[in-house]
């Protein structure tokens, strides 16, 4: 593979990377004003901190790299639907 090749195949992996992070912080946005909730009550709910959820909505930390009760409980906490999430990185 060109040297040209590999940079737009890094860059095309970078882009699709940025898409992801900028779903999931739409999509946890969204839910919680739906819910009218502030962002200490879903940390409450999930059980985590404040920070650490003011982590997830930033893009700071990605939700799909938290631990699996991490991630479900702040899907819970939220009402989101798995498959709203399974659904777009399918695509």
């Amino acid at each position: 593979m060109s040297d040209n090749k590999k940079y737009r195949s890094y860059f095309n992996a970078a882009q699709r990377a940025e898409k992801h992070r900028e779903y999931f912080i739409t999509i946890l946005k969204d839910a919680r004003k739906a819910s009218n909730m502030t962002q200490q009550q879903v940390a409450n709910k999930a059980g985590i901190s404040l920070r650490q959820y003011q982590k997830f909505e930033s893009g700071e930390r990605k939700l799909i790299t938290a631990s699996f009760r991490i991630a479900m409980d702040v899907i819970l906490a939220l009402e989101i639907k798995p498959d709203v999430l399974l659904n777009y990185t399918n695509r």
